[in-house]
């Protein structure tokens, strides 16, 4: 309960500074808070790196083995249009 009183006793005194000092203080906890959130987030980051494996990323990727040929023509069951499909357009916006 102590606390309380002080902090609100802290808090009143605050308030009683003129508007310029009160800005100051602000910011100056505004900028604490940003750069313990932005040390917290780098630190994070490290930490995300250090444990990346590589290995591992690379297996649940499932790439094909680049040694390997690959037949890019399309299987029978994955029909491409043809050419003649769109003959008969083309040959109206010539016409047009």
């Amino acid at each position: 309960m102590t606390r309380f009183l002080k902090a609100k006793d802290f808090l009143k005194k605050i308030q009683g500074l003129p508007e310029g000092k009160r800005k100051i203080i602000l910011w100056s906890v505004v900028i604490a808070i940003g750069l313990a959130l932005i040390v917290f987030w780098f630190l994070n980051i490290k930490q995300a790196v250090n444990s990346f494996d590589k290995g591992k990323f690379f297996e649940e990727m499932k790439l094909p083995d680049a040694s390997q040929e690959t037949d890019f023509a399309p299987s029978e069951d994955y029909d491409l249009p043809s050419y003649e499909l769109f003959e008969e357009e083309l040959k109206k916006l010539e016409n047009e």
